[in-house]
């Protein structure tokens, strides 16, 4: 690579713009980043995105525990975890957070180990708030 294209890369990284190119401002009422980065690690960041569940397990949840679902999701990707057990209405759900798809339920016995989760999110139950 060449000095010149060396310093060009350098130049976009380093977030500075060309001369006459204006800074984009937010939109007005739009939160900071570093707001948006703070809620993310509280976990109250909000995605909107839904959750879906494998077929083959033959689970059915409400509008409610959906929505509950997702929030946990959204927790467990803040989190940075990979695959997550949810504790839902008395259910334990194995996540795979990345595609934010249910793919197993756990019904552990005395003496079972569990493995493969790197989070455990409580959804709460119904009455609850999560």
């Amino acid at each position: 690579m060449s000095m010149q294209a060396l310093h060009l890369l350098r130049a976009l990284g380093s977030g500075v713009l060309p001369q006459g190119v204006p800074a984009r401002k937010p939109a007005a009422g739009t939160p900071e980043f570093e707001q948006l980065l703070e809620q993310a690690r509280k976990g109250h960041g909000r995605t909107g995105a839904g959750v879906d569940i494998d077929p083959g397990l033959g689970l059915s949840l409400d509008e409610a525990q959906m929505q509950r679902l997702a929030e946990a999701a959204d927790r467990a990707t803040a989190a940075g975890a990979k695959t997550a057990v949810v504790h839902l209405d008395g259910m334990l759900l194995t996540l795979d957070v990345a595609s934010r798809r249910v793919v197993g339920q756990v019904r552990p016995h005395l003496g079972d180990v569990l493995t493969g989760v790197d989070a455990f999110v409580e959804a709460g139950k119904a009455d609850q708030a999560a």
